[in-house]
């Protein structure tokens, strides 16, 4: 039986090769080891490797050395991956060049492995931490983006709307009337919606909120969900045909569910063209299943799809009659049916439409208990 190479890649240069011989023997056992010298190194292959962290074994030539490792980090496009280097200390300069020369770290000669072992590791482990934290900060600015500028600017437009009733209702036909409480309606209506998604992505990445799965009939859901939205539909002579029978259950969170029901029905009918269809279907399989909401609206571009879950970078644009949107709700939906134990994909063709489908599973993974 075949043991699988551990997850984490260490590219070992070096061209001594009783070293090359020894950290391979020594460390193979916990880390994937690809090995180059200098001279066989190619920038390409590196690139696609995609090490988490570097060795550098240095030879007498240091200025040499030093030109290779920038040579690495910079013609891979590998300027963030921590770069270790291996070698004879001879005085405390050198230490000081190694982290001038992009170094986070060293190892003298002789090696101890448990030693390097143990600083490769830190590594790894700080790596994942600035791309958490990293992480973290882009949730942020999107977030401080979403309350500047996706919450301040329908506030503006009522201000606008109850300044000008306050101060000229008396002048205004009823017919301008009914039509500035319509649009003072749906401003208020797509700021409620907005102000939901936000609140309940905010409390899923904080982790507030309570996870309850349990035997659900997902048809039902959708049934409630069709119905909720059935005013907003009919507006736009949109049918919604719901092919989903009775008896599908899944093993979710009622509520979670339902959010990303009401949030991708509601982007089917805001992105599609009055008078036509949405149909919404499943496929049964022993394990899971699987719900698809399909559109025949505007459709997105091809470039356009992969900014759809990016928080630092959504996706947002007007549905077909000016319905406004941030493209959280997508995003929102995907971190609860990930929450859940499925996945959320998109096709799209621009013009032709949208296919949205997500799975959830039919068994309680963590007891392994299969729904009759």
């Amino acid at each position: 039986m075949k043991t699988e190479k551990k997850a984490q890649k260490i590219l070992f240069v070096a061209d001594d090769k009783k070293i090359v011989r020894s950290v391979n023997s020594n460390l193979r056992k916990q880390f994937n080891v690809i090995n180059y010298s200098s001279e066989n190194f190619d920038a390409i292959e590196v690139e696609q490797i995609k090490p988490d962290v570097i060795l550098l074994s240095l030879n007498d030539d240091r200025n040499s050395n030093y030109s290779i490792s920038g040579a690495i980090k910079i013609n891979c496009g590998l300027q963030s991956l921590p770069l270790i280097y291996l070698f004879d200390i001879k005085n405390s300069e050198e230490v000081q060049l190694v982290f001038e020369n992009g170094g986070v770290d060293f190892a003298a000669l002789p090696l101890n492995f448990a030693e390097l072992s143990a600083r490769i590791n830190y590594q790894i482990k700080a790596k994942k931490s600035n791309v958490h934290l990293s992480e973290q900060l882009s949730e942020r600015d999107k977030l401080f983006s979403i309350i500047s500028h996706d919450l301040r600017k329908p506030f503006a437009s009522l201000m606008g709307i109850t300044h000008l009733l306050s101060e000229s209702a008396q002048f205004c036909t009823f017919d301008e009337l009914r039509d500035l409480a319509k649009e003072n309606y749906k401003t208020v209506t797509n700021t409620y919606h907005l102000l939901e998604n936000l609140l309940e992505w905010c409390k899923v990445k904080c982790g507030q909120v309570e996870f309850k799965p349990a035997i659900i009939d997902v048809g039902n859901l959708v049934r409630r969900v069709v119905s909720h939205l059935k005013d907003f539909a009919v507006k736009k002579n949109i049918v919604i045909e719901n092919n989903i029978g009775s008896d599908s259950k899944v093993f979710a969170d009622e509520r979670m569910i339902y959010t990303v029901l009401k949030n991708l029905i509601e982007n089917a009918i805001k992105f599609s063209e009055a008078g036509s269809n949405i149909v919404i279907t499943k496929n049964d399989l022993p394990d899971k299943v699987t719900i698809f909401i399909k559109d025949y609206g505007v459709g997105i571009q091809k470039d356009e799809l992969k900014k759809l879950f990016e928080i630092s970078n959504p996706y947002s644009t007007k549905g077909t009659e000016g319905e406004r949107g941030s493209g959280l709700g997508l995003i929102l939906s995907k971190e609860l049916i990930h929450k859940n134990g499925g996945e959320l994909t998109l096709k799209s063709k621009f013009g032709a439409g949208s296919k949205l489908g997500f799975t959830l599973p039919k068994q309680n993974i963590q007891k392994n208990t299969l729904i009759n």
